[in-house]
């Protein structure tokens, strides 16, 4: 299952793409208190064996990349989170940003 999303801004042409369902779309628009908290809740819930430090470790990388994505002007931002398929001990993440 995809997700379909449009996008149409001043700023941008009209644009459509899909995304796998794992992507999560994050609120450009939220204080960084509440993009850490949405986080913390995937974390806990969808990777619930992780450490405290790990998790700590992708909050604040998370806030970083948003920090930048806001500054380079990015438009629409997705984030996946999950299991390596080549290490099941290790976290991966990917991003799609516009």
């Amino acid at each position: 299952m995809s997700t379909d999303t449009a996008l149409n801004t001043d700023r941008t042409f009209p644009l459509r793409f899909a995304l796998p369902r794992e992507f999560v779309p994050v609120d450009l628009t939220a204080e960084p208190a509440e993009r850490a908290e949405k986080l913390h809740r995937r974390l806990v819930e969808s990777l619930p064996q992780l450490t405290d430090e790990q998790k700590l470790h992708v909050l604040m990388a998370n806030q970083y990349v948003v920090g930048r994505m806001l500054a380079e002007g990015v438009l629409y931002a997705a984030t996946f989170l999950g299991r390596s398929d080549h290490d099941p001990t290790a976290l991966t993440t990917a991003q799609f940003i516009v």
